[in-house]
């Protein structure tokens, strides 16, 4: 497929433009991560169902610099608990993961954790498919490794 043109910070999407997102090709990127936060005044923002109900391609960024933490899941939490404009937490991971690494040419290293492709992955202090989704916020990255090496060990982690 390569490379998709990419719209960042989608916060607010005509309801109009949403099929057009599918119909050019164009990715919708929702970042940064501060749609949980209510004193941002975002509730009419970031239409995370609608977009992925247009089949249009949807992306979560990693502009966390703007929240004073950057652990990404009570923003993960806040795509499952947004009313109508939820999504499931698989939708969510994609975004996170395969779609992201498809949209910008990558998937045949990065994206999913298969034979031929780097090792980038994070492990979980739980499971994200397993949990009730007022817990996800809660999650803590116990190691990550880039490449194939660990990068990063939790001083928390039981090895």
């Amino acid at each position: 497929m390569g490379t998709q043109h990419e719209i960042a910070h989608c916060t607010y999407i005509h309801k109009d433009d949403l099929e057009r997102f599918r119909e050019l090709n164009v990715v919708a990127e929702m970042s940064p991560a501060i749609w949980h936060i209510p004193e941002y005044g975002l509730d009419q923002g970031f239409k995370f169902a609608s977009v992925h109900k247009a089949d249009a391609t949807m992306t979560v960024g990693s502009d966390w610099i703007i929240t004073p933490d950057p652990n990404l899941f009570p923003a993960v939490q806040g795509m499952l608990d947004r009313g109508d404009e939820s999504i499931s937490i698989e939708t969510a991971i994609e975004a996170l993961t395969r779609i992201g690494a498809r949209a910008v040419g990558r998937e045949h290293l990065q994206g999913s954790i298969e034979v031929g492709k780097r090792a980038d992955f994070i492990v979980l202090d739980r499971n994200l498919l397993e949990i009730d989704l007022h817990e996800i916020h809660a999650t803590q990255v116990v190691s990550t490794v880039f490449e194939g090496r660990t990068a990063y060990i939790s001083d928390d982690a039981a090895l």
